[in-house]
């Protein structure tokens, strides 16, 4: 039996429209990681987790025999929309270090998903969409988000599965994580996922989005869970 091969990426950045644009520098400053040195990152580790414990790695471990194909995850954290020069560069290196380890049987991409560019309103699925042109329509696209990030037709056209954070506080990364893993595992069996996804007009303020069960968030996610 083929052991499949899953390439790990992601260009993940949290941006404030209002605040100054984001540079590269910002990202050498907190994570700008390539090949194994993805695997061993504690940062990164916030999501894969450890091969054989928890998480991303963990899961998959625990579910079949594979081989990770750690290719490039650039964080810049929290701060305004990333410099476009700067994405096309990363995009650019990206489709490229993935292209050198094509074939792979699956990929997983670690975002945040409320990424902007100084020229651009969707970075998340601007480059999910290369990653897809990349590995072509029969491979399976699994990606984990913030629980902030914002959904687009664009992130949801490229991916198979498309999987958020729950908590706020975030403290359940690496429970979503081995959903990633799980949901991933099933598609290279061969199974199929179907999306769809509704807009609510509804904005919450942050102050308003505690997912303890005594908020009232909280009680909405725990209502949804019990439906």
């Amino acid at each position: 039996m083929t052991v499949p091969r899953i390439a790990i990426l992601g260009i993940s950045l949290e941006s404030n429209r209002f605040a100054r644009p984001c540079q590269r520098r910002n990202f050498e400053d907190y994570a700008l990681l390539y090949g194994e040195d993805i695997l061993t990152s504690d940062i990164v580790r916030y999501w894969t987790g450890t091969k054989g414990g928890d998480g991303f790695l963990g899961e998959m471990d625990r579910l079949r025999d594979w081989t990770p194909v750690p290719v490039m995850v650039v964080d810049g954290q929290s701060s305004g929309p990333l410099d476009h020069e700067t994405y096309l560069e990363f995009r650019q290196s990206l489709k490229e270090r993935l292209a050198k380890e094509y074939p792979v049987d699956g990929v997983y991409i670690i975002a945040h998903g409320a990424g902007l560019t100084t020229q651009g309103h969707d970075m998340d699925g601007d480059y999910f969409a290369a990653v897809r042109e990349v590995v072509g329509d029969e491979v399976p696209i699994v990606a984990t988000l913030d629980l902030h990030g914002n959904l687009t037709p664009e992130m949801i056209k490229a991916c198979d599965v498309v999987i958020a954070q729950r908590t706020n506080p975030h403290m359940d990364s690496p429970q979503r994580a081995e959903e990633a893993a799980r949901c991933l595992n099933l598609l290279l069996k061969g199974e199929k996922f179907y999306q769809a996804a509704q807009r609510v007009p509804l904005l919450t303020p942050q102050v308003s989005q505690l997912t303890a069960t005594n908020e009232p968030y909280g009680q909405l996610m725990q209502a949804a869970d019990e439906q």
